[in-house]
Order: C-alpha cells, then structure tokens, then sequence
C-alpha cells in the first residue's frame, strides 16, 4: 500500500502556467517532516495581492533554493506515494511534473463527505466541533503558511480515517449485537487502536466462523 504525504504550497499566484512556488512543506502520516523551504521564484520580483494573503515577501526567498534545484528531492519524495492535500488539485498542479507513479488524495473532499459538510477553508474545518473533540489540544497557527497548513492538512486527514473506522466499526457491532458483542466503545479513536481490541476480535470470529 502506498504511504501518504501531506503537501502545502504557497505560491505567487493562482494560475500553475504563470505564477510560482515560493514555499512547500512536505511531512508524512507520522509527522515528521520530509522538506521544509521557501522557494525562490524565477520568473516573479514579486507578487504583491499573494503577499497580502501568504506574507511571505521576496526578501524572505531571496536566498532560498529555487524549485528545479529542489527536482531530484521531490521525485524521491513523491515516487510511489500519495500526493496528499487539502484541496489537492491546487497543489498538485504546481508539483505535478515530481511525479512518478504518484497518487493525488484530497482531503478537503475527503472531510465534506466524512462529516457531511459543505466545501470550507482548512482551518474552518479543523474548527469544527467535531475536529475539535477529537483533537482537543491542537491548535492550528497562522493559516497560509505551507507547514501550518500541510500539519493542518495531516491532522484532518487523521480524524477522517478515524471517523471512517470507528462508523465502519459501529455498523459491524450493531449487526452483530444478537450475540451479545456490545457497542462502539466512545473513546475508540483509530483504526490501529481498535484493531487490537477484543471487540475487532470478537467481530472476526463472528466473520469466519459466525459465533
């Protein structure tokens, strides 16, 4: 099974033909973090309306690497793997030319349909009660920053796989409820946590064997 990374970019602009990578954070379902830069534009001296919104100035990436140079890095970080993003086809249409055998997740869609909500900034999403709960002590910085968002990105992407498992779960438990299994227990919050419990087990021999 491919292995995720969670991508952000900030860029000068909006249009992949035109406008340029000035920062990219990559980090991986562990979080640890697999590239971290501000990226230095060839074509751009500046980009005033994304500035207003990122904050990142051209004296900021002066000295940063540029994209191409950054090429043999980004294949290895996206070959074989899954492009992950909230609303990843932005990103990806950036970084698209790194990949190699390269997947695309988009987690902003991935959360509408888990938690039933409409199209929402990141950090509204990572703010909703639900997200919240789940994730109590976490708390998002300053938003349009390529780390921030893509660790924003990774914590979402987690509670969506937890949400999907523990309602997978709960529908298993309740057919079979007959032979005295139980319910969801509430403080079950991952898929790995559930797997190892007696409550998955008992679900598995009822599978194979039905008792």
């Amino acid at each position: 099974m491919k292995e995720k990374c969670y991508v952000d970019v900030e860029t000068t602009g909006l249009d992949p033909k035109t406008d340029e990578v000035i920062q990219i954070a990559i980090c991986d379902s562990a979080a640890n973090w697999e590239l971290c830069t501000y990226v230095r534009p060839l074509r751009h001296a500046s980009w005033e309306e994304a500035q207003l919104i990122n904050g990142i100035t051209p004296e900021m990436v002066k000295d940063a690497p540029t994209l191409d140079s950054l090429e043999n890095e980004l294949r290895s970080i996206f070959r074989d793997r899954i492009f992950a993003a909230y609303n990843a086809q932005f990103d990806a249409s950036f970084l698209c030319r790194f990949f190699e055998n390269t997947d695309i997740h988009d987690v902003m869609t991935r959360f509408m349909s888990i938690a039933q909500k409409p199209r929402m900034k990141l950090t509204d999403a990572l703010n909703t009660p639900e997200v919240r709960q789940h994730y109590p002590h976490y708390r998002m910085g300053k938003s349009h920053n390529a780390m921030e968002d893509a660790w924003g990105c990774m914590v979402l992407d987690l509670y969506c796989g937890a949400a999907a498992a523990k309602e997978t779960a709960s529908e298993l438990l309740n057919l079979s409820e007959p032979i005295g299994i139980g319910s969801f227990p509430d403080d079950i919050s991952a898929a790995a946590e559930f797997a190892r419990s007696h409550e998955f087990n008992a679900i598995l021999d009822f599978i194979k064997h039905g008792k």
